[in-house]
């Protein structure tokens, strides 16, 4: 378990950090909102100004008590968002660099065999780090990391320099290797695919504070705040209010049961808008055709704002058209 809470000055922003999570961890939001600071103070490569951080029960950094463990002692992995390979060293010369704590020649050959074998890294141990493909050079750098076997490992923007055709390729790769060493981690992140598909537990962050976190499915099928909508993915989103029984959205013309508290606006998924003969009469104000999906801009009957909907490609749109919404998607959001 990783609890975290801290302050740490910035020159635009005072970073306010709260994490209670496990498992596979990420941390999600816009660039320059904090994330890969709040990852380095974990690590000890920063200092926050303030607050605690402990993972497993093991303090790491209190203020309070003048605790603030050195990165080497924190039994961390840190694997950086440019890998950080010595360029004059081969793939076996950078593994070995991370056991220089291990003084024993054959334990070091061991240890260094294990990762090249978990990684499969061994038709490339002779190569210097220009000579490798972009996978390949994350999995020397990732194998550097886990020789020194951390008890917790963080990435910063893993896949960030990888190629769009490449990216898929490794981030099932990703998944694998973490399956197969087991432990906890923390994925930063600006990517919402990758927030989705490589973890368990979610943090949103926004301008230095984290304002939505829990389990990733939680987080995205009910973000709670505009600004945690807007990030997380939905396109629609609109001012709404509640009577205590419903959730009126008038620009949208639309009303659904609703028992929460007070609420100042709505979301829905694009995708979770579709075509029914007992849903909503809409007319279209703009169509998009992609390779894998139709995308309606479309305004309800009795609603002045425009919603996007997306349908799968080549679905038949009838005339006139009705739309519906799925189960629980429209989400009430209640705070900002």
């Amino acid at each position: 378990m990783l609890v975290a809470e801290f302050e740490k000055r910035l020159s635009s922003f005072t970073l306010s950090v709260s994490i209670r999570a496990e498992g596979a961890i990420a941390i999600a939001g816009p660039s320059g909102c904090g994330k890969s600071v709040t990852l380095k103070c974990i690590a000890g490569i920063m200092k926050p100004d303030s607050g605690y951080i402990e993972y497993n029960g093991h303090v790491l950094f209190d203020s309070e008590k003048h605790v603030d463990l050195p990165p080497q002692k924190r039994r961390i992995g840190y694997l950086f968002q440019n890998y950080a390979l010595f360029p004059d060293m081969t793939v076996r010369e950078n593994i070995l660099a991370g056991l220089g704590w291990e003084k024993d020649r054959m334990r070091r050959e061991e240890e260094l065999m294990s990762a090249v074998s978990l990684l499969h890294l061994e038709h490339v141990m002779d190569s210097k780090p220009h000579e490798l493909s972009g996978g390949e050079a994350q999995r020397t750098a990732l194998a550097r990391m886990i020789v020194n076997r951390p008890d917790l490992m963080l990435f910063d923007e893993p896949f960030s320099a990888l190629d769009v055709f490449l990216r898929e390729e490794i981030k099932a790769e990703f998944m694998e290797i973490m399956e197969g060493l087991g432990g906890d981690y923390v994925l930063v992140t600006h990517s919402m695919d990758e927030a989705y598909s490589l973890s368990s537990s979610l943090l949103i962050m926004d301008h230095g504070a984290v304002i939505r976190q829990g389990r990733t499915e939680d987080v995205f099928s009910d973000p709670e705040s505009v600004r945690a909508a807007r990030i997380t993915g939905y396109r629609n989103i609109e001012k709404a209010w509640s009577d205590g029984k419903h959730l009126h959205v008038p620009s949208w013309g639309m009303t659904c049961e609703y028992s929460g508290k007070d609420a100042i606006g709505a979301a829905v998924m694009a995708g979770d808008l579709h075509v029914s003969e007992e849903g909503y009469p809409a007319r279209i104000v703009r169509k998009i055709d992609t390779p894998d999906a139709v995308f309606l801009e479309i305004i309800i009957e009795g609603g002045t704002s425009p919603l996007w909907m997306r349908l799968p490609s080549g679905t038949e749109l009838p005339d006139p058209l009705k739309v519906g919404l799925r189960e629980d998607a429209l989400k009430a959001l209640i705070v900002d």
